[in-house]
């Protein structure tokens, strides 16, 4: 106890009732039943197709900025 006759914060979150970590997990409205997983080949190599080309974007984008930014340095002479 502290001097106010408080419990102290170490003691006082021992008694905030916590669910156990296997209760925290659980989602509150119940289990839900999804099924087996399925694999679908197309809509998985559509998203990594998508996904390799907004790569590309990126990375030719940073060598334009990149090609930009030598261009100008040049130019100013230093």
């Amino acid at each position: 106890m502290d001097t106010d006759d408080r419990p102290s914060a170490r003691d006082a979150a021992k008694d905030v009732e916590r669910p156990p970590v296997g209760e925290r997990l659980r989602d509150p409205a119940g289990p839900k039943d999804l099924g087996p997983r399925t694999f679908d080949a197309k809509s998985f190599d559509r998203r990594r197709r998508a996904r390799n080309w907004a790569l590309l974007a990126v990375l030719l984008g940073l060598a334009a900025l990149f090609y930009a930014i030598t261009l100008v340095k040049l130019s100013k002479g230093g």
